[in-house]
C-alpha cells in the first residue's frame, strides 16, 4: 500500500509538471494551483501529507487504512484531471 501511494504521488506530480507549473518540489507545485483550476485540490494535498509521513517517517508506520483513504483522495484528483473514469 505504501509502495503505491508514493508511486500515485509521482504520477500526480509528472502530470502537474506536464501542466506546466513550476516549482522545486510536488508542494511547490500544488501551492500554484487553485480551487478554480482543480476542485479537489484539499484531497490532493491530504494524500500528499499521507505520501510525505510514509517517506519521511518510515519508522512510524501508515496503516493499510490510511493509504488505502489516500490511494481514494488520489483516484478523485484523477478522475477529475480526466485521467481515469
Amino acid at each position: 500500500w505504501n509502495v503505491a501511494v508514493m508511486q500515485a504521488d509521482s504520477l500526480v506530480d509528472k502530470i502537474l509538471q506536464e501542466m506546466g507549473l513550476v516549482g522545486e518540489t510536488m508542494g511547490d507545485r500544488m501551492k500554484t494551483l487553485d480551487k478554480s483550476r482543480l476542485s479537489s485540490l484539499d484531497d490532493l494535498w491530504e494524500a500528499h501529507r499521507v505520501r510525505n509521513e510514509i517517506a519521511h517517517s518510515p519508522e512510524k508506520a501508515v496503516t493499510k487504512h490510511r493509504a488505502s483513504y489516500a490511494i481514494s483522495l488520489f483516484e478523485n484528483v484523477l478522475r477529475e484531471m480526466g485521467y481515469i473514469e
